[in-house]
């Protein structure tokens, strides 16, 4: 087992995977591609399809086998948007996971950054696991490429200056610039630096330009060398411990950058006290230690960068903010647990998810937030996945998308569960369009196992149904059903069932018993709250799911409600809510996951008032996670789930009253304690050992029939 880092050798990727840690990630040496330059990695060979499939003389058959997970830094911008896809899918036909960092949004070489985002686009889509180094990167590739905020972890850069090399400790003197061979993303006109200069000099600091002999000929040199207010040093290429001099013999530092989107050069400067004088493009600015150590100016504006550097300079050198090493045991440790949550086998998945609301927050209903769950956590553990949902969905496949459901024009007559004149059919006829889809990719063998979670019929007895695994997220329905009668008749039958609980399989009449199969939570996202004043109900406002009863039963309580929920049935809300509506009643409509995590986590007690046989009771999980104990009739899946906890469950016929009675014990409930059970239970690296364990037995039959 081994890890294929591009590149291996750079400083960053030696931080983050140091090899003289005992038992550490093995990570294979950057291939020798020229033995007259043997530092240069680039362009690195395992971006082409033939590395992969052929013995090269750079890196020998078996280390290539023993490849478990590729981690991408760097070094792509060569390649075209096509060649970027097809590194994709060599690695998805290799069924290896890729981690991807993105330490430049904005590549600092490039002038034209159109080709550079599709490229990242496309990493960005494929990658198991997400890194960045600020909290601003993160956003951008939030807001910019899409990416679910879930998928990107931030982790800082670690030290560039090893605590064994740290020069002697020294006031500095002065502003610096380092120019080295004024690359492509450094500012090369000479107004730029005069402007600093003079800002210095108006302050009573000296102003250094540091800068390669190679650049002798140039003109921004001469310029620079015949400027009276610069002392200009030419030096050639500096060791590390003449560099480190260097930069700590000035008292402040400015990044004469004009893109970019994080600098290595500022964690040395920050590495050796110096502050640093940054400007406002890409995300440096997010790199601060602290925001005392680093100014930003606009880009490009001398004036304002010597202002801002002269500054710094008066002040002097400033101790690092925090615990370099502490920081990068953390990074280290982290990195690792990824590697090491990456090493079971990887499948291609195609899942299918619900057709009538888009999966993006704020979720429609528990469907919606389950399907996007399962994706993210398939993802995150190293399996593809293709998502087939509604258009406007995360995340999701545009090869097939189903078009949602159009109410326009019936507005009054809208539910959950029905269809407007036309509607059921557009759905049908992409429905047929997702199965011979399916079915084409099933053929030529990009996908292993697919995993249904519509609720359409479409499927079974056809071709894709010994290779699918459907979930029963409801009691039964009659087309389905009869659907998978009509499959079991059939040479293909009607693949293999999961049900989220005893009491929905129980509903089915199957072919082969459902395995069971809880839902689960974001583990990362729903976590222990403080608790509060208020009691809450949230989830879909339909009659099923009776918010009617978390009013009445607050209000025996005293305690003021948040009702919070997308509103699914006007009738509903217009007869049984609306009326009950007061000043203790706070109604919100659909949230984000983490702003539902705050407010559920911030209340006292939450109420689950299902009117049917809930299949599962996601509600009921996501609050305990929080802490905060859910009072619940006792319908459906969520006697099973609340076992462990019976005083929280009450008979449906004892409504409100009941409701309050047993909201009376559940305050005086240890929060710790319930969130610790229900992140336990149910997070989602169990959700998905569970669901894989299951798809290994469809694979396993497909593989005996494709032999037969």
């Amino acid at each position: 087992m081994a890890l294929l880092s591009i590149p291996s050798e750079h400083p960053y990727v030696r931080s983050i995977y140091p090899r003289a840690i005992a038992h550490d990630v093995p990570v294979l040496d950057d291939p020798i591609l020229d033995p007259a330059e043997p530092a240069r990695w680039w362009p690195h060979p395992a971006f082409e399809r033939q590395w992969w499939e052929n013995n090269t003389a750079d890196t020998p058959r078996h280390l290539k086998d023993s490849i478990t997970a590729v981690h991408v830094h760097f070094g792509f911008e060569h390649l075209s948007v096509e060649q970027t896809q097809d590194f994709i899918d060599t690695l998805r036909d290799q069924r290896i996971p890729l981690i991807l960092t993105v330490h430049d949004i904005d590549n600092p070489h490039l002038a034209d950054q159109s080709d550079y985002h599709r490229q990242l686009a496309i990493l960005l889509g494929d990658a198991a696991r997400i890194f960045t180094l600020t909290e601003l990167a993160k956003n951008r590739l939030v807001t910019e490429f899409s990416v679910r905020a879930a998928r990107i972890r931030v982790a800082p850069h670690p030290r560039v200056v090893p605590s064994s090399e740290l020069p002697a400790p020294a006031a500095g003197e002065g502003v610096g610039v380092f120019l080295k061979s004024v690359r492509s993303n450094v500012i090369h006109d000479f107004t730029f630096y005069r402007d600093i200069a003079a800002e210095c000099a108006k302050r009573s600091q000296s102003f250094r330009v540091f800068i390669h002999r190679d650049q002798a000929e140039s003109e921004l040199f001469r310029q620079l060398e015949s400027y009276p207010g610069i002392e200009l040093i030419a030096h050639d290429e500096m060791s590390d411990s003449q560099l480190y001099a260097a930069v700590a013999g000035c008292a402040a530092v400015i990044l004469p950058y004009r893109g970019g989107t994080h600098s290595g050069w500022l964690e040395m400067c920050r590495d050796l006290d110096v502050p640093v004088a940054v400007p406002d493009c890409g995300c440096f600015a997010g790199q601060a230690d602290s925001a005392d150590a680093v100014r930003v100016f606009p880009t490009g504006d001398g004036h304002q960068a010597g202002i801002a550097a002269a500054e710094l300079a008066q002040t002097g050198h400033i101790p690092f903010s925090g615990d370099r090493d502490a920081q990068q045991k953390e990074i280290v440790a982290l990195h690792r647990h990824i590697y090491e949550a990456l090493l079971g086998p990887s499948l291609n998945i195609a899942l299918i998810g619900p057709a009538r609301f888009p999966i993006k927050e704020p979720y429609a209903g528990g469907l919606e937030a389950f399907c996007a769950l399962i994706v993210e956590a398939f993802r995150s553990y190293g399996h593809r996945v293709d998502f087939y949902a509604a258009q406007g969905s995360e995340g999701n496949c545009p090869a097939v998308e189903f078009p949602g459901v159009n109410w326009e024009g019936h507005e009054d007559d809208q539910t959950d569960h029905t269809y407007p004149p036309g509607e059921r059919e557009k759905e049908d006829a992409v429905f047929k369009q997702l199965r011979e889809h399916l079915e084409a990719d099933l053929a030529a063998g990009r996908i292993d196992v697919i995993h249904n979670n519509s609720l359409h019929p479409e499927f079974f007895g056809t071709a894709v149904a010994p290779s699918m695994v459907t979930t029963l997220h409801t009691p039964m329905l009659d087309d389905l059903q009869e659907s998978i009668d009509e499959g079991v008749q059939t040479e293909w039958g009607a693949g293999l069932f999961a049900a989220v609980s005893a009491v929905t399989a129980s509903t089915w009449n199957l072919p082969t018993p459902a395995c069971i199969i809880p839902n689960g939570i974001d583990d990362r996202l729903w976590k222990l709250g403080p608790g509060g004043e208020r009691a809450i109900w949230f989830g879909r406002i339909t009659p099923e799911k009776g918010p009617h009863f978390a009013i009445d039963a607050a209000r025996q309580l005293g305690l003021p409600l948040t009702l919070v929920g997308r509103l699914g049935t006007p009738r509903y809300f217009e007869e049984e809510i609306r009326p009950r509506l007061g000043e203790d009643i706070e109604l919100l409509g659909s949230t984000s996951q983490s702003h539902l995590n705050e407010l559920v986590g911030a209340s006292a007690v939450s109420f689950v008032t299902p009117q049917w046989d809930e299949p599962f009771g996601m509600v009921v999980i996501e609050s305990m996670a929080c802490g905060t104990p859910a009072v619940s009739f006792a319908r459906g899946g969520i006697p099973a789930i609340l076992s462990p906890f019976p005083q929280l469950l009450v008979e449906p016929q004892d409504g409100a009253d009941g409701l309050a009675r047993a909201a009376r014990q559940a305050l005086t409930m240890n929060r710790q304690e319930l969130s610790d059970w229900a992140r336990s239970e149910f997070n989602n690296r169990r959700l998905v050992e569970r669901y894989t364990a299951l798809f290994a037995q469809v694979i396993g039959i497909a593989t005996e029939e494709d032999a037969a």
